[in-house]
Parts: structure tokens; sequence; C-alpha cells
């Protein structure tokens, strides 16, 4: 138990330790909650009926710090609300896995090594300081594998149905926990089903009421082909991720010179990825022995969100890997359990007690898979910083020159101009006037402009100039990359709009970060 606390002490410390990085799309859940606050409803512009955030549920416990500590300091309140929930889970891991394991010594082995892997698990540190809802989800599933572990079908299918509230992908978890219901419990859990249909059934009730569709703008937005994508982009990212989940990583595609460089990558993903899959394998069957439904799930959990996200092909943001990562981290502790017990027989540290030999070969293990992890951090001081800091996946800058943008917008319009961007996070958590989303996250009619024409698109993804020409919002914000083959090029735009500011910018390739303000506007 004492070993426990300190490793959920250690996980709240290590994410309090970080400063509030945040995420742009955290953003706009922070604009949601502080117009809740105000009394304008959960929306993003006030008198606009749009759900546009994923995750309603956490704008609605994010309210209760606007009132008190204030707009402005979301994101500390947010930091400090993950950094409590991961600590939660850091325990829940610990017991969970321990019980997979069939307790004991052995169970306390494989829980101390989950509990350690999530402390310090670097996905999860970055997102909990990036202030997405990713600890609150994760924490849904992990909840769901505790409910299964007891043979608790329905309230696992409830709650998973709830979790569609906390991040649409809750349906994926709907589906993973009605199967393992089905397999264990030996019929089709109707209690359950229909649970879950009901409360699927009141959410989109509500939201149709609310905002006269039951689906969130921003769901919608992301099917409609705002991104131009290889095909295979998911399936390259996912397969990255797994196998940076152990040490070493195999460069076996330097060896195949002769094939092209997609497949010497896959080459080197797949060689790279026997370790960390064979070590979940192993743990899910070392799980299954105990608790099988609970096995079945985070495995089926894994395979199924590898598999639907990789077809479905989505922009890939870091925060959909944290409750994946948390269940790899689950099965990877109990592989390393199994491992460690293996290699316990054939270590030359004879002296020890059998139990001795086992935490030995384990703590072998285990740090094949904390080496990723820890490579993440900077360990020691650097002036102006503290130690044990967080190399976060991308330094939010794009986030500080669109909060910068948002105040300087915000004093010489005093909020009375409407605002388009592509990017509406940190731009609309400081400029308080209307914003229109290129995209549609928030504004639903820019939907209807994409798929744009590969010809108009300099990266990922491009402003429509048709859009900006119907709507004709009060100021254009964006980096230069997101129009310089389109709306830069279009004579309407040009003719009708100045440039204000060009801030310095090298985000994504762009050459700057452009404002452009309608040449008849007034506000």
């Amino acid at each position: 138990m004492v070993l426990m606390l300190l490793l959920a002490l250690a996980a709240t410390s290590l994410r309090l330790r970080q400063t509030a990085n945040t995420v742009d799309d955290a953003f706009i859940t922070y604009r949601y909650a502080a117009n809740l606050a105000a009394g304008n409803g959960l929306v993003y512009n006030a008198g606009e009926q749009v759900l546009g955030t994923s995750s309603p549920v956490y704008a609605l416990l994010l309210v209760p710090a606007v009132a008190l500590a204030g707009v402005h300091n979301l994101p500390t309140a947010s930091l400090i609300f993950n950094a409590l929930m991961d600590g939660l889970l850091t325990m829940v891991l610990f017991l969970g896995v321990a019980r997979l394991a069939g307790g004991g010594t052995r169970g306390l082995l494989a829980g101390f090594a989950a509990g350690l892997l999530y402390a310090v698990d670097a996905k999860s540190v970055d997102f909990s300081s990036g202030g997405m809802e990713a600890p609150l989800f994760t924490g849904c599933l992990l909840s769901c594998a505790w409910l299964l572990s007891r043979s608790r079908y329905t309230a696992a299918a409830l709650l998973a149905a709830a979790s569609v509230a906390v991040r649409p992908d809750g349906g994926l978890v709907l589906v993973v926990v009605l199967l393992v219901a089905w397999l264990h419990g030996r019929r089709l859990p109707w209690r359950g089903l229909m649970g879950a249909a009901g409360i699927l059934l009141a959410l989109g009730t509500l939201a149709w009421a609310a905002y006269g569709d039951p689906i969130p703008a921003s769901v919608r937005a992301k099917a409609s082909g705002i991104y131009m994508l290889p095909a295979d982009h998911a399936l390259r990212y996912l397969c990255r991720h797994l196998a940076g989940m152990a040490w070493p990583r195999l460069p076996l595609g330097r060896l195949l010179p002769f094939l092209s460089g997609a497949a010497r990558e896959y080459a080197t993903l797949l060689a790279s990825s026997i370790l960390p899959v064979a070590l979940m394998v192993s743990g899910w069957r070392l799980g299954r022995r105990h608790l099988g439904a609970a096995a079945d799930f985070l495995a089926g959990y894994s395979v199924l969100f590898f598999l639907i996200f990789a077809a479905a092909n989505p922009f890939m943001m870091g925060w959909y890997y944290v409750p994946l990562e948390t269940a790899y981290i689950a099965l990877l502790a109990l592989g390393a359990l199994t491992v460690g017990t293996s290699m316990s027989r054939h270590l030359l540290v004879l002296f020890l007690a059998p139990a001795g030999r086992v935490a030995v070969g384990v703590g072998l293990t285990l740090a094949l898979l904390l080496l990723p992890q820890l490579q993440r951090y900077q360990w020691l001081p650097l002036p102006g910083q503290g130690a044990v800091r967080l190399l976060s996946e991308w330094e939010k800058i794009r986030e500080s020159d669109y909060l910068r943008v948002g105040a300087d917008l915000a004093r010489l319009t005093g909020g009375r101009a409407r605002v388009a961007a592509p990017e509406i996070g940190g731009l609309g958590f400081a400029y308080p006037g209307p914003i229109l989303d290129t995209v549609g996250l928030i504004s639903p009619v820019a939907r209807s402009y994409y798929p744009l024409p590969p010809a108009q698109i300099a990266g990922n993804s491009a402003i429509p100039a048709d859009l900006i020409a119907a709507e004709k919002p009060d100021v254009v914000v964006f980096l230069e990359i997101f129009g310089r083959r389109g709306l830069l090029q279009d004579p309407r735009f040009m003719a009708d709009y100045r440039l204000w500011r060009t801030y310095p910018s090298r985000v994504f390739g762009s050459r700057g970060l452009l404002v452009y303000i309608r040449r008849t506007a007034v506000w």
C-alpha cells in the first residue's frame, strides 16, 4: 500500500512540476467552459448553438475553476485536475494489474511495474500538462476494466456509453465492453445493451434539443475531408507509437536498401514492435488465467483501436494515444512479470531467493520499457528551468503566437470584429469576440467547402477562398502555409483585404503568421 501511494504521489508531483503547456484544442474546451460560467450556455460563440468541443463533460468539470480562479487560470486549473486524476489512475493500475497477475508477491511486482510505467509515461505527462481530457477518458477505460473484472457487465456498459460524452471514441470502448460481456457471460448482455442504448439516446436527445444535431460539429468536420493525408498516415503513426513502447529500436530497414523508403520504415517498425507485442501477448495470456474479462477487454480495446483508427485514417493527435498506451502499459507490465519469471530460472544470481530472482528479471525487462519514456525528459536543470522537465512532442509555439494575436486584436477591435481562422484554440481564448472557424469545428457553414482541390493545399489543409468571399469576416488570421496556394492567390481576397501584421513563425514550414483586415471593416 505504501509503495502504491508513493507511486501515485510521484505521478502527481511529476505532472505538477511541468508548466501548463496547453494544446490548441484544449483552449477550445476552455472557451466553452468560460461561456457556460458566464451564463451564455455551453457554446463557443455566444448566441451560436454549436457543440464544437468533443469533450463536453470535461468542459462542465472546468466551470467551477472559472468561478474560483478566473478564466485566465484555466490552464493551471486543468493541469492540477489532470495531475490529481493521473495520481489516482496510477493507484488503479497498480491494484488492477496486481489482481490480473494473481496477487501475492508476483502481483505486487506486476502492479509496481504498471504504476511506475504510467507515472513516468511521457504521453500522459505531455497531455496532462497540455490540458486535454485524456486522463478523464483513461479513467473511464480503466473503470470499465475494473467492473468487468468483477463481472459487473451492465455497469461497465453504462459507464462506457456515458464515456462518449467525455470523448467520442467512447463508442469503441462500449463495443469492446459488450463483446467481452457476451464472450464471458455466455449470452447477449441485454441489460447492458439496453441501458447503454438508453444513455446514448438521452445524450443524443439533449444534443439535438440544444444544438439541433446529436453529433458534435467537431466530429462532423473531421469527417468532411479538411485534411489531405497519405492513405497510410494513421497506420504509420500507430506503428511508430507501438514500436516506441520498448527499447531498442531495431533499424532493420538499413539492411534492405533495395526497398522503397516507406517499405524500409515499415520493416524497421515491424522489427521494433516484436518485443512490445510479444510482451503484451504474454501479459494477456497471464491475465486471462486470473481475470479473463478484464484481460480480454484491455487486449480487445488495443487491437480494435489500432485497426479502426488505421482504417479510418484520421489526422492522428498525440492525446489520442494516451488511453491506448495505458492499455498497453497494463499488458506490458504483466508481460514483464511473465518474462521476468522465465528469466529468473537462468539468472546467475543463484544466491538470491526465487522471489528475488523474479524481481531482478522483472526489473531487467522493465528497464527496456522505461528507457523510451525516460529519454523524453530533461533531467538536469537549465538556466531558468527546473529539473525533470518533459521534452514535449512539440513546444506550443503556435499556441503562444495565437494567444498574442488574439490579445492584440482584442485591443485593436474591442472584441467587436468577426475573426476567421483555421486554428481557433489559443486565438479564441485570448480574443473574446465572434470567431469563424474555417475548418468547421465550431462553424458548420465551413464544412460544405471541403474537401479542397489538392492544388490549393501546400501543407495538410488550407482555407477555402470561397468561404471567406461568402462570409466576409472582418479579420482573417492564418499561418501562411494555409493560404499559400489558395487564399493568397485569390484575387477577391487580395482586393478586399489588406495585410495588417505579420508575426514571425516557421511552424509547419510557414513564412509567418498573417493577419489580414477587410478594407471596409467597421467595428
